[in-house]
């Protein structure tokens, strides 16, 4: 959560809001992108995503050495970043190719982007490096279609964004593209349910650009105290029904506890 909350920050404070604002938008984002229970199984794999999308944030911030260092390190912490590093390089050639029309860009995004996830995953099992026939569960299909629903705002709100545009392009052809990626490692259960655990920071990125896009709607303030309370207490339930123990309570009682204690 350290480098996410970097990351995050760092791409939201060229929104033009205000602190309290960004600070809203964060923990919205935080909250309702990344998937709490998860951040404690395959660990390695969570970090590497969180360092992955630190290099966005930085290469964002026109720090190319650092970004190439933060990938090379996620890299480095967990073999299955090349899936994300991938994509997003192949979304960053296509949206620099300023002469090609832009559905033509869309569709070689698409294809290719498909293509790469049915190669890397079937490549995977026929190397031996993960077996076709093991399942650690699956996707549900109600988040699948609320990942799909937030793609299609982001498209409706594309125009919107408050980065310049060629960074704007990069991100939907990024988020995109991965989506798209993960289509093509669905014959491999095992290795796309992998794969899916890196659609958190798409999830999180949407989040974050598409509230963004709303900054000069007049309810946006309540607006984005709502959607963060929402992001809190579905924090809260995923804590209170999951299957591990956290201690007592769930997150509201872990924030209030601390303090509650220093006042005795």
């Amino acid at each position: 959560y350290g480098p996410l909350s970097i990351s995050t920050l760092l791409l939201i404070r060229r929104t033009g809001l205000k602190p309290g604002e960004q600070l809203l938008l964060a923990t919205a984002a935080l909250c309702m992108g990344v998937n709490f229970t998860l951040t404690l199984q395959l660990v390695r794999q969570e970090i590497a995503g969180a360092l992955f999308f630190l290099a966005i944030a930085v290469l964002y911030s026109g720090r190319k050495a650092g970004a190439a260092a933060l990938c090379a390190l996620a890299l480095a912490t967990h073999n299955t970043a090349i899936a994300p590093i991938s994509v997003f390089l192949l979304a960053l050639a296509l949206a620099s190719l300023e002469k090609l029309p832009g559905l033509l860009k869309s569709l070689l995004l698409l294809v290719s982007s498909g293509l790469l996830g049915a190669l890397l995953s079937n490549g995977v099992v026929y190397l031996g490096i993960m077996s076709g026939d093991r399942s650690d569960g699956m996707i549900s299909l109600v988040a699948w279609i609320l990942d799909m629903c937030l793609v299609v705002a982001l498209l409706a709100r594309y125009r919107h964004l408050p980065w310049p545009s060629f960074q704007s392009r990069v991100a939907l052809f990024a988020i995109c593209g991965y989506f798209t990626f993960l289509v093509g490692c669905m014959f491999q259960p095992l290795i796309f349910l992998r794969m899916y655990f890196y659609a958190d920071y798409a999830r999180l990125a949407i989040i974050v650009m598409v509230l963004a896009s709303l900054r000069q709607w007049t309810i946006f303030r309540p607006m984005l105290l709502f959607v963060t309370s929402i992001g809190i207490l579905y924090v809260e339930a995923r804590i209170l029904r999951a299957p591990w123990s956290y201690g007592e309570g769930g997150l509201l009682r872990h924030l209030i506890e601390p303090v509650t204690e220093l006042l005795r």
